[in-house]
């Protein structure tokens, strides 16, 4: 993986406040990320060379919970998304635009610059060298953020 940053907590609140008109609060637990066995949507972002960089790795709820506070949706359905494992091409398309957007937070001068490149369901959608790289990933920060009027989750960002 290329040098990416890894998004500052309070510039990830407002940027999700702001692009979902709601207020968020973010707690930024202090150590290095804790392993999480819940159901996961990682988005892989690339270098403009198509070079991995960094992976978020999102709660599959609080993924549905972005896209549908997005969409203006009612919360329940990313509740329902959560209980299938699967979301709606909408729900998907608006947390993709979230995940999108966030990658400006990664654009710091001095490191490459990225971009969102696919964002997958749990690791299997990612080769194995970037499962292997995200697990010993220079930088790593981990958020517990919630939607106000949606819910709760975590998110993790890695990159090298």
């Amino acid at each position: 993986m290329s040098s990416a940053a890894v998004p500052d907590a309070e510039e990830l609140r407002k940027l999700i406040s702001q692009f979902v008109g709601k207020p968020v609060t973010l707690k930024a637990p202090a150590g290095p990320p804790k392993p999480n066995s819940a159901p996961q949507l990682q988005a892989l972002y690339c270098a403009d060379d198509g070079t991995p960089c960094a992976v978020a790795s999102l709660d599959f709820l609080f993924a549905a919970y972005l896209g549908a506070a997005l969409a203006m949706m009612p919360p329940g359905a990313a509740q329902d998304a959560a209980k299938t494992g699967k979301m709606s091409e909408l729900l998907m398309d608006c947390t993709k635009e979230v995940l999108n957007v966030s990658a400006q937070l990664m654009n710091k001068p001095g490191r490459q610059h990225v971009a969102l490149n696919r964002v997958v369901s749990g690791l299997q959608g990612l080769p194995p060298e970037i499962r292997a790289k995200m697990a010993t990933a220079r930088f790593q920060k981990e958020y517990d953020l919630e939607i106000a009027g949606y819910g709760r989750g975590r998110v993790v960002f890695r990159a090298a």
